[in-house]
């Protein structure tokens, strides 16, 4: 049997998480001493384990409290697809934001006094997260709502020439 400072120790959570637990029914421990200190068996250890796990992938404790009542597969799947979904659409909306950004960066004067050079901006490109095609279709888009600016932006990174050229022809196959 664990006291609740050890079960805390052990899972790396505060006391108070696991009072907290307690209060809101949660996770309560299998039994109490005669003074009314909890005592958690290795069973409530399993069960805080899936808790963390719950947690850590983003559930709410009600979420939580629902999943643990649950004993078919398919009620506990469904709200990990719906946690899914909602994760695939904050990350859609995180790269939308990140584009938007990138456009607004563009537009700035520390790009036309040449300030960002193309591998600086690559370089934030790839720490952003945005692969390879991601930054050619970007380039797309941008060649076709105006090649002029494409052209004008290419060579305020101090894109020579030649490599302008070799862009548009990838550009024209893209």
């Amino acid at each position: 049997m664990y006291k609740v400072g050890e079960i805390a120790k052990r899972f790396g959570i505060s006391r108070t998480t696991l009072l907290y637990y307690d209060s809101i029914d949660l996770f309560s421990p299998s039994t109490r001493t005669d003074a009314g200190y909890r005592l958690y068996s290795q069973e409530d250890c399993e069960k805080l384990k899936k808790i963390m796990t719950y947690r850590e992938a983003g559930l709410s404790t009600e979420n939580i409290k629902e999943l643990l009542i649950q004993q078919k597969d398919e009620e506990i799947i469904s709200p990990l697809f719906k946690k899914l979904g909602d994760l695939n659409q904050q990350i859609k909306t995180i790269k939308q934001q990140q584009m938007l950004l990138i456009n607004l960066i563009k537009e700035k004067e520390i790009i036309k006094k040449r300030l960002l050079s193309d591998e600086v901006l690559k370089l934030i490109l790839e720490r952003a997260d945005i692969k390879y095609e991601e930054r050619m279709n970007w380039h797309a888009e941008f060649e076709e709502q105006s090649s002029q600016r494409h052209y004008e932006f290419l060579q305020s990174l101090g894109t020579d020439e030649e490599e302008i050229k070799l862009l548009k022809e990838k550009l024209k196959n893209y």
